[in-house]
């Protein structure tokens, strides 16, 4: 470092305008396709498979009455599963292009055991015993679509080099791996949705003349005249009153129920199955759910006089907005600072000891946790309430009872930022600390996760979401492992790796385009000792053991980031020899925790509380990504320097440079030595447990003379070019031997197609620039970066780069569309952040050489 003396930050810098030109074709990625199974024959495909087309075109010829009024159905037409051994690209749109058939969705099965007919190879080509793997395609159809794809089949057995028209060559692909053509049955609509477990456990509840509310999803329709009549005929089949509310949402392809089901018709199918309800049996069903609200439990707070609020009021208009409980307005810690809009009237349901969650999660947004305050954030928070308090527990807020959780966020959204007067339009940043326990994501993304999905992008704004919290699921551990803090860490972090596939993310996390954020093991609490009759089982700064795990959609790397959720204590065991399973302890007066504003049973305006839960980390998140926005907007390029990007691109770039300040600890090896996993699945385990790691907002839109950060931004319309950034490098970095860190994020808001398990229209990427510097990559699993809406690559070296004196890295940014396409009207944004770091054996302001550079080629460009 040129001056070790000199700690003064140092701004951001912006990369120059970046070259644009074509994108280069990938020989190598036509080849990188998934394994496919060996299949039959094209002649036993026949003998196989026409019984089964036969199946269906009788059913479909047969005379068909509504189930709802006995009317006769003057073109039946149902829905058809065809499970296939492998995938079939552009499957959708040879669907489409068959009249009479209709495609609905397509998602990964479970996979079945292999036979004679289908199995895996190995890479040598020989036979395993690994399941299948299988893709099912779900279409509408009528007796003309079932027909015309016999007539294809037949030509297809007689001459497989047969030339289908336009749009149908996907067909033959289907008929080669098809496993099994059906119809879509009553089990196929509750299979996934964990409808019989909660019915079995909760029928002693509901009682003979009580009734279980269900989420009754509709194959979508493409005309409202459809969907109406989709409608009606469900609604038939349901008792009068039964229908609690609608909802319809043709940007996700949504169309729902909310419904009440008898006591007996409940009994029914727990006894006989869905076979024996109609509503199980209407071809206008897709899934059925049960509808349970999402509920939050807050504890009590108490009295603190030691928390005295900043005096400074924010100005301007919000930033940030929050949908949650509705927070304490004349809370000391958050008088004049709320902005409310209540459209849905939920205010005169609360009383001011009710006010709970959206309290804490006002507060810490903020101010941050108030063991260790910041100073206030400079601008209104602008709340919008999505809970109730709920109608028999106290110390609960749930989500309204006559209404679809998705519905509810979807009307928010467009409150704040659709309309002619939108409640809150410069609000760039929407926190969603909430997470439904009815919804862990397995492999079909949740409503509300494709509803947030749409919403980022269209309304350009980034949604911070936490992870969702697992209270229930707690570690088992030797008991003689409870007095040796080492072995203890290690013993709860390998049963939480055990569980890792109870502890899933909990709905809207699995969303591509928002940020999910995990919870650490860590607090500013300063509780001294803990006493005795409790137990901390991990060190601080580890994934807390609420906190979820695993990946998201197509294993893109979820919760991107964490951060303190608040020491989650346990009570010390009375058991004296084997394992014993660990259970929270309550700490919400004394601490650890996150202390936050809290109401109280007195409706006293001065509470607090410790707490611990991914929803604290995503709030501190939140205020994290408020400051962020805040110096993007005070950026201003200096003398011959690259203009900073338009402010268009501010929302996006916050995403980034919340990425970018996260890093895995320096222990995380450690840690996976701890798994037991081989060393070759280390990385993917890490990244499955961490993400891209911890935020540290010490390196937050800052730079240091030891770092530099540059950042871009762009967008990706209906022509698509890359677009390379230039990394001018520090001259006297090319000789020194010492450690270095370059680290590149890129991310963006992609449109998706809700239709198909393609989903994510635009694939954004980087080339890595390891070679330029001699640095390689340390951090997340290759294979599993860039699945998602964010690419991140941590790459470290300490051998001399040995590079030119005008040398810089190219950052090359590629659009590459999955499915559907991009619109001109739609651009697909993106934010890019790069910075360059040495170690303290390297003198080098790396920060000051870059910033000449950048201003010598500014002007060049001006004199060229």
């Amino acid at each position: 470092m040129a001056d070790p003396s000199d700690s003064l930050n140092r701004p951001l810098l912006a990369f120059d305008p970046p070259v644009v030109g074509p994108i280069p074709s990938d020989p190598d990625r036509s080849n990188q396709f998934p394994p496919q199974p060996r299949r039959p024959s094209l002649d036993r495909q026949g003998r196989r498979l026409s019984p089964q087309f036969e199946t269906l075109q009788t059913a479909l010829r047969a005379p068909t009455t509504r189930l709802s009024d006995g009317t006769a159905s003057p073109d039946p037409e149902f829905v058809v599963v065809f499970e296939v051994a492998g995938t079939i690209a552009r499957f959708f749109r040879a669907a489409e292009a068959i009249d009479g058939l209709d495609f609905i969705t397509d998602f990964v099965g479970d996979g079945f055991e292999p036979d004679d007919e289908f199995w895996m190879v190995d890479d040598s080509g020989e036979r395993t015993d690994e399941p299948v793997t299988q893709a099912l395609y779900l279409v509408m159809a009528n007796a003309r679509a079932i027909d015309e794809l016999v007539r294809l089949f037949d030509l297809y057995r007689r001459d497989p080099s047969i030339t289908f028209d336009t749009g149908l060559a996907p067909l033959k692909q289907l008929f080669a791996e098809l496993h099994t053509v059906r119809r879509w049955g009553p089990h196929d609509r509750i299979a996934e949705t964990g409808l019989l477990d909660e019915w079995r456990e909760s029928i002693d509840a509901i009682g003979r003349l009580g009734t279980a509310r269900v989420e009754i999803e509709l194959v979508w329709r493409s005309t409202s005249e459809a969907r109406q009549a989709s409608q009606r005929e469900v609604e038939g089949l349901l008792d009068t009153a039964a229908v609690r509310s609608a909802v319809t949402i043709p940007e996700i392809n949504y169309h729902a129920v909310l419904a009440d089901i008898r006591a007996d018709v409940v009994e029914g199918v727990i006894q006989n199955g869905p076979s024996s309800v109609d509503l199980f049996l209407a071809d206008d069903v897709l899934f059925v759910a049960p509808a349970i609200p999402m509920t939050l439990a807050t504890p009590d707070g108490h009295e603190d006089d030691s928390v005295v609020p900043a005096a400074e009021l924010p100005q301007g208009q919000p930033k940030v907005a929050l949908l949650d409980g509705l927070p304490l307005a004349n809370h000391d810690l958050l008088a004049k600072r709320l902005r409310i809009d209540d459209p849905e009237d939920f205010s005169p349901r609360y009383s001011a000891a009710d006010c709970r969650h959206g309290t804490a999660m006002a507060s810490l947004i903020i101010h941050g946790d108030l063991s260790e305050p910041g100073g206030p954030i400079g601008t209104p928070l602008h709340c919008h309430p999505v809970m109730v308090p709920h109608d028999f527990f106290t110390d609960r807020e749930e989500v309204p009872r006559d209404r679809l959780f998705v519905d509810l966020i979807h009307t928010a959204f467009r409150r704040m930022f659709a309309g002619e007067e939108p409640s809150a339009p410069s609000a760039r940043i929407v926190n969603i600390s909430l997470g439904d326990p009815a919804r862990p994501f397995v492999r079909r993304l949740s409503p509300l996760a494709r509803l947030l999905d749409y919403l980022a992008f269209e309304f350009n704004v980034l949604i911070v979401v936490s992870a969702g919290n697992h209270d229930r699921i707690t570690p088992t551990v030797p008991v003689d492992a409870l007095d040796d803090p080492a072995r203890l860490d290690a013993s709860v972090r390998r049963s939480l790796h055990e569980h890792a596939r109870l502890r899933r993310l909990l709905s809207p996390a699995e969303s591509i385009n928002a940020l999910t954020v995990g919870a650490l093991h860590e607090d500013a609490s300063d509780t001294g000792a803990l006493p005795d009759t409790v137990v901390d089982g991990l060190a601080p700064g580890s994934i807390a053991a609420y906190s979820p795990s695993g990946a998201g959609f197509r294993r893109a790397p979820k919760p991107e980031i964490h951060a303190p959720g608040g020491r989650s204590v346990f009570v010390r065991p009375v058991e004296v020899d084997g394992d014993v399973v660990l259970q929270p302890a309550p700490t919400q007066a004394t601490g650890p925790g996150v202390l936050a504003a809290a109401a109280l049973p007195s409706g006293a305006t001065g509470g607090v509380l410790y707490s611990s839960g991914t929803s604290n980390a995503a709030a501190l998140v939140t205020r994290s990504a408020h400051e962020v926005l805040s110096t993007l907007e005070s950026l201003e390029a200096g003398v011959d320097e690259p203009k900073f990007p338009d402010p268009q691109y501010h929302p996006v770039l916050v995403k980034a440079l919340l990425v970018h300040a996260a890093s895995w600890p320096e222990n995380a090896r450690d840690w996976a030595e701890q798994l037991d996993v081989p060393p070759q699945l280390r990385r993917p385990a890490l990244t499955q447990m961490l993400g891209y790691g911890r935020l540290d907002p010490a390196r937050l839109a800052i730079a240091a003379p030891e770092r530099v950060t540059l950042v871009g931004a762009g967008s990706f319309g209906a022509n698509k070019k890359r677009q390379t950034f230039e990394f001018p490098l520090p001259p006297d970095l090319s000789s020194p031997v010492g450690w270095r860190r370059l680290t590149v994020t890129l991310a963006w808001f992609s449109p998706t197609v809700s239709t198909t398990q393609q989903y994510r229209v635009a694939a954004l990427s980087f080339g890595s620039p390891r070679d330029d510097l001699r640095v390689r990559p340390t951090e997340a699993a290759h294979f599993m970066d860039g699945k998602g809406t964010v690419q991140h690559e941590v790459l470290e070296g300490r051998s001399a780069a040995g590079y030119t004196s005008d040398a810089t890295l190219a950052i090359n940014v590629d659009c590459r569309v999955q499915v559907g396409r991009l619109w001109p009207h739609s651009p697909v944004r993106f934010g890019l952040a790069v910075s360059l770091e040495v170690g303290p054996d390297i003198h080098v302001d790396v920060f000051e050489q870059t910033r000449q550079r950048l201003r010598e080629r500014t002007r060049a460009r001006v004199r060229a």
